[in-house]
C-alpha cells in the first residue's frame, strides 16, 4: 500500500443529512500546511440526501474528500472498508454527527510522530455536547470568536468521565500500570501499518475490542491533551440502542468471550479484564436495568446467567471490588463465581477471604428498619440485616428485652432484590412486636446478632419507614402512647416507660398522641445513619 497522506479520517455515513454539513466543516477547519489528510466517507446505504451533501464537498475539495459505497452493511464493515482503502500513515475515526476541535488532526499527528516507537494507538479528550437555545451575546463579542468555534455558542459542553483516566496529561501510558484506561473508537488514532480490523460479527462494544487489540500490541496507549472530539448527545446512536439488555444481553456475552478467548492458553491480562469489567460496571450501575435480561424465558435466562457467571469468574477479585459500584453489587458479582469463601471473625468484625487473600470485611452490621409503627396498643417493628455473604454464615437474631434475649425467626428480605429486581445478596429479615399493656415500669429493647460464638451489635441503623417518632434536628422526639413514654437512642435502643396521666399533663401534653405521628421524610431519615465512633 502506498502512503499518500499523513492521516486518513474514516467516517461511516448513514442518513446523516441533519448534521453532516456541520461535521464536514469541522474537518475542513483542520486544514494547514503541516499535515495532509484525506476523508473517506463510507456510505452505508443511506436513504436520505446524505450522499448529495457529501458529494458537494467532494466537488469543492476533491483532494480531501472521497465518497465510497460500502459493499456490506453495518458500521463495523463500513470502518473496515475504510481501513482497506486508507492511504494515510495514521487512521482516525469520526462519526457523521460529531465534531473535531480546532487543530485536532495536526496536534495528534505531531504527537504520534514523537511516540510511534512506544505505542500503536493514541487517544485524546472527548466531550459530550448538546444543542441548547441560542445564548444572547453582543455581536461584537461573537465576532471575536473564531468562525470555526462559533457553534459552541449554542452548545452545552461537558468533559467525558474517561478523560480523567489520564492523570499525567499528554504522554504514553503502560496498561500494565494503568489498567483501567477505557476509550471509545471515535477519539483514537492508530497506525495504518497494523491493519487491524473491526469484528463485524459483534453488534456490541466492537470499538472496545478493536482498541484493545491495538493497545495490546505494545501494551500501551498514548494520550494527547491538545486535541478534542465532540460527541453529540440526544441523537440516536448504536451505543444508545445497546443501553437495553433486550438489544445487548447476547452482545455482552459475545464481546466478553472475544476479549478473553485470545488468552485461553494463559492468564488473561488485567487490562483486558478491566475492559470487560468496565462494560459490566456501567450497566450494573445504571439507574435503570441495563444488564439483566428479564425479557428472556426462564430456560434462556438460566443459560445466559450461567455464561455470564463464567465471564465474571475470569475477573480478579480486586478488580471487581475496585469498581465504582454499590458495595452490594460488587458482592453480587463476586458471588457469581460460586467459589469457596473463608470467613474468620473476632470480637469486632468478620473478615472475608478467597484463595488466601482478604477481599472484604463486615464491622457495621447495618440494620435497616423497614417499618416502625404503633397500632392500638402494640408496637410493630420490621427490619433486616444488610450484610453481604450471609449465605456463608449462620446468623441468629435476638431481641434483647432488658437483660433477656429472645431469638427471632428470620426469613429472606424482599430487599435482597433491591434496585435491580434481581437477587443481589441474601439479607435476613425479622420482626417483633411489643405489647404496651404489659409494660408497668421501664423496659428497653435492642437487637443483637450472634454468628458462631460471637455476638455483634448494630453500629449503623437506617430507617426505610418510621411511623412512630417525629424527627427533628437529627434526633427522634419521644412519642406518647397508652400512658407510655417511648424513646429511641443511638444506635437502636428502644425505651418504654410507664407514665401517669399527671406526668404527661405536667409536660403540657395530652394523654394520647400529643405528638402527631407521621412518616419522617426519607431525606431526614437518611441523615439518621448512626455509627459508633
Amino acid at each position: 500500500m502506498k502512503i499518500s497522506y499523513d492521516v486518513s479520517i474514516i467516517m461511516p455515513m448513514f442518513n446523516a443529512s441533519e448534521f453532516l454539513e456541520e461535521t464536514l466543516n469541522s474537518v475542513l477547519s483542520q486544514r494547514n500546511n503541516f499535515v495532509s489528510f484525506e476523508v473517506l466517507i463510507i456510505d452505508d446505504s443511506s436513504t436520505d440526501n446524505s450522499k448529495d451533501i457529501a458529494q458537494s464537498f467532494v466537488r469543492e475539495f476533491p483532494e480531501i474528500f472521497k465518497v465510497m459505497k460500502n459493499p456490506k452493511k453495518g458500521v463495523s464493515s463500513a470502518r473496515n472498508f475504510g481501513i482497506e482503502q486508507a492511504k494515510g500513515k495514521y487512521i482516525m475515526f469520526l462519526d457523521s454527527d460529531d465534531l473535531l476541535g480546532l487543530k485536532t488532526v495536526e496536534n495528534l499527528y505531531k504527537f504520534f510522530e514523537t511516540v510511534q516507537s512506544e505505542t500503536n494507538i493514541i487517544t485524546y479528550p472527548i466531550y459530550n455536547f448538546r444543542v441548547v437555545p441560542m445564548r444572547k451575546m453582543p455581536l461584537f463579542k461573537k465576532l471575536l470568536i473564531k468562525k470555526e468555534d462559533r457553534w459552541k455558542l449554542n452548545a452545552k459542553i461537558s468533559s467525558h468521565a474517561r478523560n480523567k483516566n489520564f492523570v499525567h496529561g499528554t504522554g504514553v501510558y503502560s496498561v500494565d500500570e494503568y489498567q483501567n484506561i477505557a476509550q471509545t473508537t471515535m477519539n483514537v488514532m492508530v497506525k495504518n501499518e497494523s491493519k487491524i480490523f473491526f469484528d463485524d460479527r459483534l453488534n456490541f462494544a466492537e470499538d472496545a475490542f478493536f482498541n484493545t487489540k491495538n493497545v495490546m500490541i505494545k501494551r500501551s496507549i498514548g494520550f494527547c491533551q491538545d486535541a478534542s472530539y465532540y460527541y453529540r448527545l440526544g441523537h440516536f446512536s448504536n451505543s444508545q440502542k445497546n443501553i437495553s439488555p433486550v438489544e445487548s444481553a447476547e452482545g455482552l456475552l459475545a464481546y466478553s468471550k472475544k476479549q478473553f478467548e485470545v488468552y485461553e492458553s494463559g492468564k488473561i491480562p488485567r487490562y483486558v479484564q478491566n475492559m470487560v469489567a468496565y462494560e459490566i460496571r456501567w450497566r450494573l450501575n445504571s439507574y435503570r436495568n441495563a444488564l439483566i435480561p428479564f425479557h428472556l424465558e426462564k430456560s434462556e435466562f438460566d443459560i445466559w446467567e450461567k455464561e455470564f457467571s463464567s465471564i465474571v469468574k475470569e475477573i480478579d477479585d480486586d478488580i471487581i471490588f475496585g469498581l465504582s459500584l454499590d458495595r452490594y453489587a460488587k458482592y453480587q458479582l463476586f458471588m457469581m463465581k460460586k467459589e469457596d469463601v473463608y470467613i474468620s471473625q473476632n470480637s469486632k468484625k468478620l473478615l472475608f477471604y478467597h484463595k488466601g487473600h482478604k477481599f472484604g470485611s463486615e464491622k457495621n452490621f447495618e440494620t435497616v428498619i423497614t417499618d416502625l409503627r404503633c397500632i392500638n396498643d402494640t408496637i410493630y417493628c420490621s427490619a433486616f440485616l444488610k450484610m453481604p455473604l450471609q449465605e456463608k454464615v449462620n446468623v441468629h437474631v435476638f431481641l434483647v428485652k432488658n437483660e433477656t434475649k429472645i431469638e427471632l425467626n428470620t426469613y429472606e428480605s424482599s430487599f435482597s432484590y433491591y434496585k435491580k429486581k434481581y437477587r443481589s445478596n441474601y439479607f435476613a429479615a425479622f420482626n417483633f412486636t411489643i405489647d404496651l399493656n404489659k409494660i408497668y415500669d421501664l423496659d428497653s429493647y435492642s437487637i443483637e446478632y450472634k454468628i458462631g460464638n460471637v455476638v455483634y451489635t448494630p453500629k449503623k441503623v437506617k430507617f426505610h419507614k418510621n411511623r412512630l417518632f417525629n424527627f427533628l434536628d437529627n434526633e427522634f422526639l419521644p412519642s406518647f402512647k397508652n400512658g407510655k413514654i417511648i424513646s429511641l437512642k443511638k444506635p437502636f435502643l428502644l425505651s418504654i416507660k410507664s407514665s401517669s396521666l399527671l406526668e404527661i399533663e405536667e409536660k403540657g401534653r395530652h394523654k394520647e398522641d400529643t405528638i402527631r405521628n407521621r412518616d419522617s421524610s426519607i431525606g431526614d431519615l437518611r441523615k439518621w445513619n448512626f455509627a459508633n465512633s
